[in-house]
């Protein structure tokens, strides 16, 4: 999911509706997850509309099953440097409901 905001900020989001297991597949494709927002955010496209991304704005919500397995939450928490150098914020919750953006 993306979403942008009258003052230029974007959201990113990623949903986990199942629980996540730890094993190295998984890890792979999450983190290759990561990648892919970080890629279209850096886009020439989103570059000239909405500036050099910021971690004030630009987030990504990381709406990540209760059930998942320990390892998922505790990569994610390793992601968030690069993510932060790469101009993202990260909020990681297993509330689904948070993509009610207003």
């Amino acid at each position: 999911m993306f979403v942008t905001t009258k003052e230029g900020s974007t959201y990113y989001g990623l949903v986990v509706a199942a629980p996540l297991r730890a094993d190295m597949r998984s890890q792979r494709r999450l983190l290759q997850k990561l990648e892919d927002y970080m890629s279209d955010r850096h886009s020439e496209k989103l570059l000239l509309r909405f500036g050099d991304p910021t971690p004030m704005n630009t987030k990504l919500i990381a709406a990540i099953h209760p059930g998942s397995e320990p390892g998922i939450f505790a990569l994610l928490e390793r992601c968030r440097p690069w993510l932060e150098q790469n101009g993202f914020a990260l909020k990681v919750t297993t509330v689904p409901e948070v993509f009610g953006l207003h």
